[in-house]
């Protein structure tokens, strides 16, 4: 399982977009193909502490 922090800061701060948004996916599906599983976060999850913690608590039934 991954917690994956989604925000503007990693699409344009670090190197051109199209570059890190290719870069993120190559990783994404070598993960997945391993049998990882994602949960895509934001800054907003955090604030809503019961409905995030039953997200991540579901995933890891599954």
């Amino acid at each position: 399982m991954a917690l994956e922090f989604d925000g503007k800061i990693k699409y344009f701060d670090y190197a051109p977009t199209d570059e890190v948004i290719y870069r993120e996916r190559q990783r994404e599906k070598a993960l997945m193909e391993l049998g990882w599983k994602f949960i895509w976060v934001q800054w907003r999850d955090l604030f809503q502490e019961q409905q995030f913690k039953m997200r991540v608590l579901r995933a890891l039934r599954e």
